[in-house]
């Protein structure tokens, strides 16, 4: 198993593989709150997305948060609109 000095070099080749597929998705390639939204939708974790965009973690952590709420908000409407029968 190599070491992590040597996993270093090949971690920073795939960040950049990563940066370049995710510029390469139409709808990901324009702000970095969508590549956000697309490396955390891939399975990424918080930390992972930090790194790989070159943020801090305290800024994916608020993205996280806002999307968690526009989820719970939206599906607190779907269940207000299953509840209202006609």
């Amino acid at each position: 198993m190599p070491d992590s000095q040597s996993m270093h070099p090949l971690q920073k080749r795939l960040d950049v593989m990563i940066q370049l597929l995710l510029e390469m998705v139409p709808e990901a390639g324009r702000t970095t709150a969508s590549k956000m939204d697309r490396l955390l939708t891939l399975g990424c974790t918080q930390s992972e997305t930090a790194h790989i965009l070159g943020k801090d973690v305290k800024e994916v952590t608020s993205r996280v948060a806002k999307l968690k709420k526009r989820s719970s908000k939206k599906t607190q409407a779907a269940a207000k609109d299953s509840d209202v029968s006609p």
